[in-house]
């Protein structure tokens, strides 16, 4: 591989010299049975985490790059590992503080530099993004993800909500955008402890997605939105509780994930629940996924 300097600091690479000048190159052998970036961890890393700053370039190198170094650990720990703990690719992470089977296990999929790239081992293929749990003592009246990245090709939430009604079963919304209406296509694919809906009238599925019990019950709501960013890449089949308000039937049916408002596209860019009146109650939870790799 030859790597190229972009600042004016020395940098080594074991015994390989790179030097204080920006446009400086250094051959480093990554091929052969000798080669250090293959056989030194401590040489692959100092490359690693220079190419992913920025201070160097890299061409002519051999797949795999950067490559992963280490070994794989087992970790555990309160919350989620992302942005937080430093391991090998390839490490796991079991979330001590987890009550929810989809948050309880992570998997490493970036380098040891890097405490970004923990992926729910139980969601397979998707990244955690954000997760929001309403906090003890307080209610909220909506739960909302902002600023999602537009780097993901899907996006799934799982919830397990509760409301501060006394008595009775409160209705939930979803909010793409800020809107409650029917301005996006989803599809429900799954929920436990109470009804989840998704009705499709000329193409777009209404905001209703189901009810929320009166806590401390909490009722669990997964939420597949698929293609949201390339609407019509990706076609996917409702597996449970679809029903089509328009021709008065239920089961089964494959659509295309379209986000559209009106004939437009609109790429979702917030998500989130609300009930008119009660707050959700302390202890509920979303978090948020993303299938990482858009798809053009």
């Amino acid at each position: 591989m030859i790597i190229t300097n972009l600042t004016d600091v020395d940098y080594w690479f074991g015994p390989m010299h790179l030097a204080a000048s920006s446009g400086a190159i250094l051959n480093l052998d990554d091929t052969s049975d000798t080669s250090l970036y293959l056989l030194n961890d401590e040489v692959a890393d100092a490359v690693n985490t220079l190419y992913l700053s920025s201070n160097i370039t890299v061409t002519s190198e051999a797949a795999p790059f950067p490559r992963a170094t280490g070994v794989p650990q087992v970790l555990h720990g309160d919350g989620s590992p992302q942005g937080l703990v430093y391991a090998p690719q390839g490490s796991l992470y079991m979330r001590r503080d987890s009550v929810y089977a989809s948050t309880g296990l992570y998997t490493k999929t970036t380098g040891v530099t890097q405490n970004i790239g923990w992926v729910s081992a139980l969601a397979p293929g998707m990244e955690l993004i954000e997760e929001i749990t309403v906090p003890a003592g307080a209610g909220v009246a909506e739960i909302s993800f902002s600023s999602i990245p537009q780097t993901y090709s899907h996006l799934k939430v799982v919830a397990s909500l509760g409301s501060t009604e006394s008595s009775t079963d409160t209705s939930l919304s979803m909010i793409a955008n800020g809107f409650i209406s029917d301005v996006y296509d989803s599809q429900v694919l799954s929920g436990q402890g109470t009804t989840v809906e998704a009705f499709a009238y000329l193409g777009a599925t209404e905001a209703f997605v189901g009810v929320v019990p009166p806590g401390p019950y909490l009722a669990g709501i997964e939420i597949t939105l698929m293609g949201y960013k390339n609407p019509l890449v990706v076609p996917f089949t409702a597996v449970n509780g679809f029903y089509d308000g328009a021709a008065g039937t239920s089961g089964s049916t494959l659509v295309t994930g379209a986000i559209g408002t009106g004939d437009g596209i609109a790429p979702i860019t917030s998500l989130g629940f609300s009930m008119p009146g009660p707050n959700f109650v302390a202890g509920s939870v979303a978090t948020l996924y993303g299938l990482v790799g858009y798809i053009a």
